[in-house]
C-alpha cells in the first residue's frame, strides 16, 4: 500500500512560501518523515516532561512529540499569531485552500503531527489523522470525533472487548490529552519568540475541553438527520 502524503503550503506575509511535506504508513499512520538530526534542548523529553508520560530517557531521549514540532516552530516562531496567510493543503484526493489566522493553520497542522508523533496519548487521533480534515470548524471536529469513537467502539466489541457506546470513556482519554497540551505550552514558551505556537495549541486544547462535552449533549443537536436509521 502507498504512503500517504500531505503538503502545507504556507504562504508568509513576506511573499515566501514554506512547505510542509509529511509521509504516513497508510496502514498505521505512522509519520515516516525522518526526524530533524539535530534537536532543540526543549525536546528533551525530561523539559517540562507531560506528568502523565510514560515514556523513559533510556527509550526516548526526546519527547517524540516535540521533536516533530521543532522544524516547525523554528520556521514560524517569529510571527504574530493574528496575521492573515493562505494555505493549500495538497493531497492524493483534493487540494483544501483557505485563508485564516496563521494561529488557525499551525494548529491544523499541529494536530496532524501530534496525532501521528508517537505520542503515547495522542495515538487514539491516528484514524482522524488518516482522513485529515484540514482547519475543521467546531461542527466538523464534533462529528468526526463521535464517528472515529463509535467506530472504535464497534471494532472493540468484533474483538471481544467491552465497547462504550455512552463515550464515557471518551472524557478520560481527553484529559490526558489536556495534561500533554499544558506542558506542550510551557515547552513552546521556552521555544517560541512570539505567540503563535503557543496560541496555536491554545486552540487545540480549548477544542479539546469543548469536544468530550459537546459528544456526550449536544449529539441531539443533529439526530434529525439520521432518521433514515430510526425507522424499523
Amino acid at each position: 500500500m502507498e504512503a500517504v502524503e500531505i503538503c502545507y503550503v504556507i504562504h508568509l506575509p513576506d511573499g515566501e512560501r514554506a512547505e510542509h511535506r509529511l509521509s504516513f504508513d497508510a496502514e498505521t499512520m505512522e509519520n515516516l518523515t525522518p526526524v530533524a538530526r539535530e534537536l532543540p534542548p526543549w525536546t528533551k523529553l525530561n523539559f517540562c516532561q507531560c506528568p502523565n508520560c510514560p515514556l523513559t530517557l533510556d527509550s526516548h531521549p526526546n519527547c517524540p512529540l516535540t521533536a516533530r514540532l521543532a522544524p516547525l516552530v523554528q520556521g514560524v516562531c517569529h510571527l504574530a499569531s493574528t496575521v492573515e496567510m493562505s494555505v493549500e493543503v495538497i493531497t492524493a484526493e483534493r487540494t483544501v485552500s483557505k485563508t485564516a489566522q496563521s494561529q488557525e493553520i499551525l494548529s491544523s497542522l499541529i494536530g496532524l503531527l501530534a496525532a501521528t508523533s508517537g505520542c503515547p496519548h495522542m495515538d487514539f487521533f491516528r484514524p482522524m489523522a488518516r482522513f485529515h480534515l484540514p482547519l475543521a470548524s467546531l461542527e466538523e471536529s464534533l462529528y468526526r470525533v463521535m464517528s472515529m469513537y463509535a467506530l472504535a467502539q464497534v471494532i472493540r466489541r468484533r474483538r471481544g472487548l467491552q465497547p462504550d457506546f455512552d463515550f464515557h470513556d471518551l472524557a478520560k482519554r481527553y484529559e490526558e490529552v489536556e495534561k500533554v497540551n499544558r506542558s506542550m505550552i510551557e515547552r513552546l514558551r521556552v521555544a517560541s519568540r512570539r505567540d503563535l505556537t503557543i496560541n496555536a495549541f491554545v486552540l487545540l486544547d480549548m477544542l479539546g475541553k469543548t469536544l468530550p462535552a459537546m459528544a456526550l449533549d449536544d449529539a441531539q443537536e443533529v439526530e434529525s438527520l439520521f432518521e433514515g436509521y430510526l425507522a424499523d
